[in-house]
């Protein structure tokens, strides 16, 4: 029971969302049968409502993720002390934390903020694509990424929010993406990668056939599988100071004395390989279907060169995988354009099973940390705990 009502709340959030976002793009489609190119505002009932559910679930949470203790420990000792917790925390990311702890409240309304923050980013960011919003709405509560985007809120906050610049990078425009980089790391300092991928973007094809995409995607997989290549980095710690992470330099340690960090082939990973594969797959076909739609090559790209990442650095320690959080959600919009296709196609049980088994992947985890680990359910952040019952 116990576990039932601590995984209750991803599941409520999720449909709540699916419900909202259909609800608002059923609305917009009547609207546009009428008066081609208009749209609903931003603002409609069921997007602030969605927002302020997203608010909710993150300012009500307790130790739910695995940085949440962090953040809770900086956040209380900015309050009481006017102390941060690392001397290396970014300036932008003291500075909220500084102006919210000065006010006296309670550390909910902190992590509301954050969640505020990330909700309308990503549904303003999308405020033409309405139709992505239920099935994002699902997978982002109960897709392969929840627990990440939950746990790493300051590098999740600048991912939410480059969903605002995607229409700058497909455009070729610099300068804002610069200026957005530059303030982007001011939050965590690792988002200097963001700016690598928009010269990567510029340089990766959109136009090409399944085979090319399948093909590099392959070649990652196989590299990632036995990554004894990594083997030439043991002596190069400034990899990891100049990306940010130089604090998981201890993590390392075995890797470097050895091959690889070797993950089983159970269901989770089998889960990130098949969601992988159904974009990829049918990219090529939605690219005709979408053509009018000016981001969609872009988000591909960006979602492509997530997975093809995280796959080529999956047997090693997570430190090496983290820079891909920043792309994750664009697998996760890309799948939600997979589903909307299908659905278009007359595909509706593929897509529903597709969705479940992507949508699967929170329970089957919370099943095995439970299950398998035998510890007592308040002891697992991938479950969610409420502060009003700690």
């Amino acid at each position: 029971m116990d576990f039932f009502l601590c995984f209750l709340p991803y599941v409520v959030t999720a449909a709540l969302l699916f419900w909202l976002g259909s609800h608002v793009s059923s609305r917009e489609a009547r609207l546009q049968e009428s008066s081609k190119g208009v749209f609903l505002p931003w603002y409609s009932w069921e997007i602030i409502a969605s927002i302020l559910i997203i608010v909710l679930f993150s300012a009500l949470r307790y130790y739910t993720g695995n940085d949440y203790r962090m953040y809770l420990t900086n956040f209380q000792q900015v309050q009481s002390h006017d102390t941060v917790l690392r001397e290396n925390l970014e300036s932008g990311f003291v500075l909220i934390s500084r102006l919210i702890a000065y006010t006296g409240c309670h550390y909910s309304v902190y992590f509301g903020f954050w969640g505020a923050l990330q909700a309308f980013c990503l549904y303003y960011g999308l405020r033409r694509h309405k139709f992505l919003y239920p099935w994002i709405g699902l997978m982002l509560f109960l897709g392969p990424f929840c627990i990440n985007w939950i746990s790493f809120i300051r590098q999740w906050a600048i991912a939410f929010a480059f969903i605002l610049i995607i229409p700058y990078v497909a455009k070729k425009k610099f300068l804002p993406c610069l200026l957005f980089t530059l303030v982007a790391m001011t939050i965590h300092h690792s988002a200097w990668v963001l700016l690598l991928m928009y010269f990567i973007a510029q340089l990766v094809n959109a136009d090409k056939d399944r085979k090319y995409y399948l093909s590099i995607f392959a070649v990652c997989y196989l590299l990632g599988v036995y990554p004894v290549w990594l083997k030439v980095l043991s002596s190069s710690d400034w990899v990891l100071t100049f990306i940010g992470y130089e604090k998981y330099q201890y993590l390392l340690e075995p890797l470097f004395n050895h091959p690889f960090v070797f993950k089983g082939y159970g269901p989770l990973r089998l889960i990130y390989l098949f969601q992988s594969l159904l974009f990829i797959w049918y990219y090529p076909e939605m690219r005709g279907y979408f053509k009018h739609d000016k981001l969609f090559p872009t988000i591909f790209v960006f979602a492509f060169i997530g997975v093809c990442y995280q796959h080529l650095f999956i047997n090693t320690v997570y430190a090496f995988i983290r820079p891909a959080d920043y792309l994750f959600i664009f697998v996760i919009i890309m799948l939600a354009y997979v589903f909307v296709y299908l659905i278009k196609q007359g595909k509706l049980a593929f897509a529903i099973v597709s969705c479940g088994i992507v949508c699967s992947f929170l329970l089957l985890a919370s099943i095995k940390d439970v299950y398998f680990m035998h510890k007592p359910v308040a002891e697992y952040n991938v479950l969610y705990h409420f502060w009003l019952f700690k």
